[in-house]
């Protein structure tokens, strides 16, 4: 029996539109899938998925490895961009990244060559952390991030980097602001400017039937 894609994604939790090799927790996706809590979702190089869920566009860049849990992503390792008005949540090891409203906000995560980053594109994007890794392709999926700690906040035009180390949590240079003002902080902790043409860019995906897909405000 046939029925709409869009129901089964109402079902599922959210609908994958892949664009060159993605897999479903190893399956190939030729086209698009439902996705569910608990499926990992990987891009192979030079390939793109687009993730839909109710209020949330995610952008999986090439060479990605998450796991999606409703309104929370866990990266393993490699980089998504994020529109959301439903204050998605990007987990990558010890770090949490979110919107600080529920305003349309975009912003940028990954997880490369040992450093954790965060761009806020759109709005601004509050950092926080857990008590031990979070990996995607753990059973469980981890730590819930302390509350107790008032969580840095990347402003938009900002990018967050922070080095990863081993154990939780993360430990951001004494005294530093949790409020970004723009400047470079020292290490393990920078807040940088995002060029203004970089904000800008917007990722577009089209799925099958043309209908283009990107993370900007409906």
């Amino acid at each position: 029996m046939w029925f709409p894609l869009s129901l089964a994604a109402a079902d599922a939790g959210g609908m994958l539109y892949a664009k060159g090799s993605v897999t479903v927790d190893g399956n190939p996706v030729t086209d698009s899938t439902a996705v569910l809590t608990g499926n990992v979702i990987e891009t192979k190089p030079g390939a793109v998925a687009n993730l839909n869920i109710a209020g949330t566009t995610v952008i999986i860049q090439p060479e990605t490895l998450v796991k999606f849990a409703t309104n929370d992503l866990y990266i393993e390792h490699g980089s998504v961009t994020v529109a959301s008005s439903s204050q998605m949540r990007v987990h990558a090891k010890c770090s949490t990244a979110r919107p600080v409203t529920s305003a349309w906000t975009q912003f940028s995560a990954a997880d490369v060559n040992g450093t954790i980053q965060v761009a806020a594109l759109k709005g601004s994007v509050g950092i926080s952390y857990g008590s031990e890794f979070i990996l995607a392709k753990a059973e469980t999926m981890g730590a819930v991030p302390s509350t107790d700690a008032k969580p840095i906040i990347v402003s938009e035009g900002q990018q967050y980097n922070q080095y990863e180390r081993q154990g939780c949590p993360f430990q951001g240079k004494k005294g530093a602001p949790s409020a970004a003002s723009g400047s470079v902080l020292s290490s393990p902790v920078a807040q940088i400017g995002i060029p203004a043409a970089a904000v800008a860019v917007v990722v577009t995906l089209w799925p099958r039937g043309g209908n283009s897909i990107s993370p900007t405000e409906p």
